[in-house]
């Protein structure tokens, strides 16, 4: 597996991904951070996301999304948390003190980041995970 930087060339596959999975609000181009990330696996993308860092303040991963045709296995999670630690070494060099992600309640990527460490700082409706940065 392999985490490469998101590059504009990579906007139309992931917006392709986010209406196969029916997300109902999907950020324009513009609206995405360059610190973005895509895992691949045999050179094919499976994964994606996004850091959103104030130099020295708090950062947010957002936008997570997963190639439609990569079935649910343990190589799709070791993607999604390879980007999250990718996205996370940024942050922590960027000198944020912790990084949130905004997920849905019961979701993998909310049992993924419980299961690696970020705390539920918030409940349902919505579910906000955060995580401090080492010592």
């Amino acid at each position: 597996m392999t985490i490469r930087p998101y590059s504009s060339e990579d906007y139309n596959m992931i917006r392709s991904w986010w209406e196969v999975h029916g997300v109902g609000v999907m950020p324009p181009e513009v609206f995405l951070p360059a610190t973005g990330a895509i895992a691949e696996v045999d050179g094919n993308p499976i994964a994606a996301s996004f850091l959103y860092c104030v130099i020295g303040g708090i950062s947010v991963i957002e936008f997570t999304t997963t190639n439609p045709v990569a079935k649910l296995s343990k190589d799709l999670v070791k993607a999604v948390k390879a980007l999250y630690s990718h996205l996370e070494k940024i942050a922590w060099d960027n000198g944020s003190p912790c990084v949130l992600s905004f997920v849905k309640p019961n979701s993998g990527e909310s049992r993924i980041m419980a299961k690696d460490g970020y705390i539920d700082l918030q409940g349902e409706p919505h579910v906000t995970y955060g995580k401090s940065r080492p010592k």
